[in-house]
């Protein structure tokens, strides 16, 4: 405490009507002097130091209580300013501001302000941040509590081990760090990355240029946009689009209202939706369903263990391979392997560029165009059906266009094929023979179209050779039947190769081979032989004592016919009747044996005799004749 200040003039000579002496005057001040010595005075209300100082400035602006430091009027009165400025301000309690401008900000405890914050450089509050207003930090803003305000802009990091409540807007440049819940009404967005620890609701869209991780559930309500990998081990809900440039992770269900665009690849470990268009660049791996109103793109492998439902259609670079049902309202398109582990559907047209095996069923109204082998239990298809290797089909087959293979089709059931069936390579059936069942019951194996005629190959058992049966070439104009041997086993006989013949009635068009037909009776005295004789016989009949002669004319017989004349008894005839064959009209005709030619043969009585044409002009005759 400072001297104070006690009246020197003890005496009162400084009074009305006394001598005031020069030694009174200086005894007065001496003692003023004293009491503003360096040590002062306290003003503590005592009669030595005086009352209590309580207002101070020119308009006593400024007021001092016992708690507080207060001015005279509210919103009037600064501490400092921008060209005089206190060094530093400690703050032991709670910082109640309306707007805070700072270069930099780092409170141990909780912060509350009515109104706006901003800070230049970067800020750190040691317990919780609550501002009623807009918040601004030109650095990184670090906070060890909650975080509540309206808007907030940040240039640099922010940290946060609590929950992050927002009312509008969160606009971080670089990086975000949430210990707890991470709730924004508005839009959220950040240069950097995001992590959350709790869980995350967005109220509009979230727009992050670097990765965005969670450690419970990542709500969003309008589009989202990720830089980089977005990883949340609970759910994630959007009900915008969802853009991710690197990995997508999510631990429980994935689902997005609009569109998912992920330029690397996505992993589901709940349910999938997508009410819009699913884009993926890399791989897609799912652990249960996945339901897509709009279409599905994966650029690399599609794996998914549950159940998928497209209304759209499904498009992928990669291997499809789904462990449940699949169902797809629009066009399938894999440019490698198709797995399926149930059921497959297309409402449209599927394309598989690798294998497509299917544990279950396949139903598809479109076309099927697969470049590698095909697997499934039971096909209906209302479109083609093209594979580029081997199919295997477990039930049912039933393709309403073409189909085609280039590899072994091996059906378990029935097939059944509206159009054109064409297959490179075999056709099997590992249970047992493989029937074709046509309406017509005629399976037609056609010709090229301009030099080969269709044919059939049967092999030996090695498949090292085999045999074919062929049409007639075009040139022929043949229609008609063949039937196959009755009886008991048999062997088709060769007309070029060697056979023996056993237990076979020969017929020519005259009939039976080994019975020689006779074509008339001759009674007459003359007659000619025709050319309805040939490979037949005649039989020479006639009057006790009648002369008969047969003539022969040229131009009637050709090289290699023959016929048979008999002279018989019957009717009577005896040996006295003369028989002859007249060959006057012929240029030469032998005797069988003789040198030279003779146009006048007899026919011994009940002889026989062939006449073989050596053209149509000359023969030789054989047997009982002279």
């Amino acid at each position: 405490m400072g001297t104070g200040y006690n009246r020197n003039d003890s005496s009162n000579n400084i009074a009305d009507g006394n001598v005031i002496n020069a030694s009174d005057l200086d005894g007065e001040f001496d003692a003023i002097v004293n009491a503003f010595k360096t040590d002062g005075h306290s003003h503590d209300g005592t009669s030595a130091e005086g009352a209590a100082i309580v207002k101070v400035g020119p308009a006593q602006q400024l007021e001092i209580s016992a708690t507080a430091l207060s001015p005279a009027t509210t919103n009037t009165l600064d501490l400092g300013g921008s060209d005089k400025q206190f060094k530093d301000l400690y703050l032991d309690g709670t910082a109640n501001l309306d707007n805070i401008s700072a270069d930099a900000a780092n409170v141990i405890g909780a912060v509350t302000m009515g109104s706006t914050l901003s800070v230049v450089g970067a800020a750190s509050v040691g317990g919780s941040l609550g501002v009623s207003g807009n918040a601004s930090v030109d650095g990184s803003l670090s906070i060890g509590g909650t975080f509540n305000f309206a808007t907030a802009n940040v240039t640099g990091s922010l940290g946060i081990s609590d929950s992050v409540s927002v009312g509008t807007t969160l606009s971080v440049i670089s990086n975000t760090s949430v210990g707890g819940t991470f709730t924004v009404t508005g839009n959220a967005s950040g240069a950097g990355t995001l992590d959350v620890k709790g869980a995350a609701s967005v109220g509009g869209a979230t727009t992050i240029t670097g990765a965005i991780s969670g450690a419970s559930t990542f709500a969003v309500k309008g589009n989202s946009s990720v830089g980089g990998t977005l990883k949340v081990t609970g759910n994630q809900e959007n009900s915008g689009t969802l853009e991710a440039i690197g990995n997508t992770s999510v631990g429980g269900t994935l689902t997005v209202t609009n569109t998912i665009i992920a330029k690397d690849e996505i992993g589901a470990v709940g349910n999938a939706s997508v009410g819009g268009t699913l884009t993926v660049t890399n791989d897609y791996v799912g652990l249960d369903r996945f339901d897509n109103v709009g279409a599905a793109s994966v650029g690399g492998s599609f794996v998914l263990t549950g159940d998928i439902d497209v209304a759209g259609g499904i498009s992928g670079t990669g291997t499809l391979d789904i462990r449940q049902n699949a169902s797809v309202g629009g066009t399938l398109t894999v440019t490698n392997n198709q797995a399926n582990a149930g059921t497959l559907s297309v409402i449209g047209a599927a394309s598989v560029g690798g294998t497509l095996g299917i544990t279950g069923n396949a139903s598809i109204t479109g076309t099927l165009a697969i470049t590698d082998e095909f697997t499934f239990a039971t096909a209906n298809s209302t479109g083609n059906l093209g594979i580029l290797k081997n199919a295997s089909v477990g039930g049912t087959f039933h393709i309403q266009g073409n189909t085609s293979a280039q590899g072994t089709l091996n059906v378990k059931g029935a097939v059944s094929v509206a159009s054109t069936l064409g297959v490179e390579g075999d056709i099997t059936n590992g249970a047992g023979n493989l029937t074709i069942n046509p309406a017509t019951q005629i399976v037609e194996v056609k010709g090229d179209g301009s030099s080969v005629d269709g044919q059939i190959q049967l092999n030996c058992r090695d498949n090292s050779h085999g045999q074919k049966v062929m049409a007639q070439p075009h040139s022929e104009g043949v229609t008609n039947e063949m039937l196959l041997p009755k009886g008991a086993n048999s062997t088709l006989v060769s007309e070029a190769g060697t056979a023996t013949i056993t237990n076979k009635t020969y017929l020519d068009v005259d009939g039976n081979l080994r019975a020689v037909p006779k074509s008339r009776n001759l009674a007459t005295q003359l007659g000619t032989a025709a050319g309805t004789d040939t490979g037949n016989f005649i039989m020479l009949t006639g009057t006790a004592s009648s002369t008969q002669t047969l003539v022969l004319t040229k131009d009637v017989f050709s090289a290699g016919d023959i016929f048979t004349v008999l002279n018989t008894n019957y009717g009577g005839k005896t040996a006295a009747a003369v028989t002859t064959f007249s060959a006057a009209q012929l240029n030469t005709c032998f005797v069988a044996g003789a040198e030279t030619s003779t146009a006048l043969v007899t026919l011994a009585y009940n002889g026989v005799a062939s006449v073989l044409f050596i053209d149509s002009s000359a023969c030789v005759i054989t047997g009982n004749v002279s």
